[in-house]
């Protein structure tokens, strides 16, 4: 990555979600995380060819949910999330698109979240 110093980005599940880490070793790093996949679990990691931009994480780090239009909030509802990283609970703002449930930061709007909403598999009441 060219804004950061020793920093990468990594593409996550079928969504492909990007999150960017900066290590002092990232080198040795992501050679034990190639050498570990393919021993471990058989599966080789591939390297891009060309860097990436900070710019370019921003507008892609949600994946296929990056889009405006899949941004774009039809509805949204102010909820309180629980979860064993994050105690107490955070305020948040879940919304829907059309293709979309997105999770936002109330105080910035941020997108902190974004899944398909056919990736949703059952809701709990």
């Amino acid at each position: 990555m060219q804004e950061y110093e020793n920093g990468f980005v990594i593409e996550m599940d079928e969504q492909r979600r990007r999150h960017l880490f900066v290590c002092e070793l990232f080198d040795n790093l992501i050679s034990l995380m190639r050498q570990m996949a393919a021993n471990y679990l058989g599966i080789s990691i591939p390297v891009a060819k060309e860097a990436i931009t900070l710019e370019q994480f921003m507008l892609t780090r949600l994946g296929l949910c990056s889009r405006d239009e899949q941004l774009t909030s039809f509805v949204e509802f102010k909820v309180q999330k629980f979860a064993p990283r994050q105690f107490p609970s955070i305020k948040r703002l879940l919304c829907l698109s059309s293709t979309c449930i997105i999770e936002r930061d109330p105080a910035t709007y941020a997108a902190i979240c974004a899944r398909p909403l056919k990736t949703v598999h059952l809701v709990f009441l």
